[in-house]
């Protein structure tokens, strides 16, 4: 039997035209956002976020503190539990109370689309009442400042693939600071 060692050309052009197929097979997964689905002659259609309205404003006396907290902020992270809702259009809604060591209080009505990693604040509290913005923006989950600690809720509301978990899991992970590990 003999022993013979493969060409460094042959090599190598078998691995080009292995990067080739690899490359013609993955086309279709990173087609844009609204590309064709796999066996889908048609295109998918725009997304489009469903109609909401605001929740009652939160008792202080149920709000959820976040197990997990960020180190060395200086704020205190609690969610309104009775607010939250996964919803059809991918989005999670619900309220936010950043509470400082002094006792003042923000509160947001707010929600955090899970695949475009985006958020939305649709209201704000003061004296018990909402105050509904006029023109609320999608906005990247990216920046200092309050978005740091968005970006922790994200990790609890959302999954790491850009799903929504269940009303019930979302809630779990809130209360014994389960985050999603993001990359």
């Amino acid at each position: 039997m003999r022993n013979a060692a493969i060409p460094p050309s042959v090599i190598i052009h078998r691995a080009a035209l292995l990067c080739t197929l690899l490359l013609a097979w993955q086309g279709p997964l990173v087609a844009g956002e609204d590309g064709p689905e796999w066996g889908s002659p048609e295109p998918l259609p725009a997304w489009q976020e469903q109609a909401h309205s605001l929740p009652p404003y939160p008792d202080a006396d149920r709000l959820l503190r976040l197990k997990s907290q960020l180190p060395g902020a200086a704020l205190e992270m609690l969610v309104d539990p009775a607010s939250i809702e996964p919803g059809k259009d991918g989005v999670v809604r619900y309220t936010l109370v950043l509470r400082s060591p002094s006792g003042a209080s923000n509160v947001f009505y707010e929600g955090i689309r899970c695949d475009g990693r985006q958020l939305k604040t649709y209201a704000y509290g003061s004296s018990g009442s909402w105050h509904p913005l006029s023109d609320p923006q999608w906005q990247a989950l990216g920046g200092n400042g309050s978005m740091r600690y968005r970006r922790l809720l994200f990790s609890h509301l959302c999954n790491i693939d850009g799903s929504l978990p269940q009303r019930r899991e979302i809630l779990r992970r809130l209360r014994y600071g389960e985050a999603e590990l993001l990359l």
